[in-house]
């Protein structure tokens, strides 16, 4: 008689909407209310849904009466880490306002790091230098940074 081995695993595979909440990325969020620089950081093997998990598929079904957290007249169920963030921090803007506090300002940057070369996203090219100074800390030389007033500044054109 044969050996049978059984086992179970506790993989956890949420929504994009769990994985949001469940992530810490509303608290990343805080910090940058708060002052702080936030980034987040992807990593993994080939095909294990690092793209996915930041933004969602590449052609998103839109869902207009999809729930928070965070949503918006417009977003998708499947929006990934980097829409839901961005959508979540505008809202919390304007739900806790400006009024008494210094003024508020978003920049936004996206680039990949692949096959240890630096990507600019919003603006491809060539390969980019990350570069260091006493003054500005590691950055990433000629990447493009955006000013967004709006949540529907961050939105690539359709």
């Amino acid at each position: 008689m044969a050996n049978i081995l059984s086992f179970s695993s506790d993989i956890f595979h949420p929504d994009q909407a769990t994985f949001f909440t469940e992530s810490g990325m509303a608290e990343l969020v805080d910090s940058a209310l708060q002052g702080g620089m936030c980034t987040a950081f992807a990593f993994g093997q080939t095909g294990s849904g690092k793209t996915y998990t930041i933004t969602g598929p590449e052609t998103p079904a839109v869902d207009p009466g999809a729930p928070d957290p965070p949503a918006s007249p417009g977003c998708s169920a499947d929006e990934g880490l980097l829409q839901r963030s961005i959508r979540c921090l505008f809202a919390r803007m304007e739900r806790e306002g400006t009024a008494g506090t210094p003024a508020v300002s978003v920049a936004a940057s996206y680039l990949e790091i692949y096959n240890e070369q630096v990507l600019d996203l919003l603006n491809p090219g060539t390969p980019l230098a990350v570069r260091w100074t006493a003054e500005r800390g590691f950055y990433v030389d000629n990447l493009l940074v955006l000013q967004c007033a709006t949540v529907c500044a961050t939105e690539p054109p359709h």
